[in-house]
C-alpha cells in the first residue's frame, strides 16, 4: 500500500520535488490499519485475576 493515485497526480516517490501524497488514500490506509489493530487485540481470559 502506498499514497500514490495518478488521478491526482500523486504518483512521485518520496524524495521527489513533485512528491504529493492522496490524502484519501491514506485515510484509507488509517483506517484498515486501526481495524487491523482492534482485530488483533489478544485479552487472556483469566486477565481479571
Amino acid at each position: 500500500m502506498d499514497g500514490k493515485n495518478p488521478a491526482v497526480n500523486a504518483i512521485f516517490p518520496h524524495h521527489h520535488p513533485k512528491f504529493d501524497i492522496d490524502e484519501e488514500t491514506i485515510l484509507t490506509i488509517g483506517k484498515v490499519f486501526l481495524l487491523s489493530l482492534m482485530n488483533h487485540q489478544v485479552i487472556p481470559e483469566n486477565a481479571a485475576d
